[in-house]
């Protein structure tokens, strides 16, 4: 978490921004505002927590295994503003700066680190659901920005890194034992409304959209 803290002050500094951590250990520093977590009840509780206690009308979804790049909240608020004067709801996508695709499922793209205003989540019930410990969270979000007639779109020069924690994969307990739990909440929501979209019964509900079209990430990266 020590870097993704760094970072965020390093890369945001021209942005006035308000940072929540949710964790079971202190975390001081201007502009933060710390929620203890009394026990592990897995990402999404954690980032609903961090919602439920922030204050910003722009909400960008961060963990402790990632760190920004510079620039990435530059004219945010505005761009995420225009946006939805033509979709609504909306949600942009922060991306990994050496992603090589991006996430889709059913054939909807859905954003792994969303950047979405307080009003498009609103009008879309919430942010995320604790009906999931980890996986799926952000594409039922997606998917919930999509069926209510909005619009999720990658955001290209708004990039993240993996940290030297995500490298050496210390992840949580809920990763490697609630995945099927998961699984099968998303499933149960969301297969029988949009199995139609499927090319047949056996394909997989995945389907990644790859980067080599899309000059402008090609750029984004390069300048990363």
């Amino acid at each position: 978490m020590t870097e993704t803290v760094r970072e965020i002050y390093n890369c945001s500094k021209s942005v006035d921004f308000e940072l929540v951590v949710v964790s079971p250990f202190c975390v001081r520093g201007p502009n933060i505002k710390w929620i203890k977590e009394e026990s592990p009840r897995g990402a999404s509780a954690a980032q609903v927590a961090a919602y439920e206690a922030s204050s910003g009308d722009v909400i960008v979804a961060m963990s402790d295994d990632v760190a920004p790049t510079p620039g990435w909240l530059d004219g945010l608020e505005r761009e995420i503003a225009e946006k939805e004067s033509r979709y609504f709801p909306y949600a942009g996508g922060v991306h990994w700066c050496t992603a090589q695709s991006l996430g889709a499922v059913y054939g909807f793209y859905y954003p792994y680190f969303p950047a979405i205003s307080r009003k498009s989540l609103e009008a879309i019930g919430g942010y995320f659901s604790c009906e999931y410990y980890y996986a799926f969270c952000d594409t039922d979000l997606g998917l919930r920005i999509w069926d209510h007639g909005g619009r999720c779109e990658p955001m290209p020069h708004r990039m993240i890194y993996r940290t030297r924690a995500e490298v050496e994969e210390r992840h949580s307990i809920h990763k490697t034992t609630k995945f099927e739990h998961d699984a099968k909440v998303f499933m149960d929501k969301w297969h029988e409304r949009l199995k139609h979209r499927l090319p047949n019964p056996d394909a997989h509900i995945n389907v990644h959209l790859g980067l080599s079209h899309l000059p402008e990430f090609v750029e984004s990266r390069e300048r990363a």
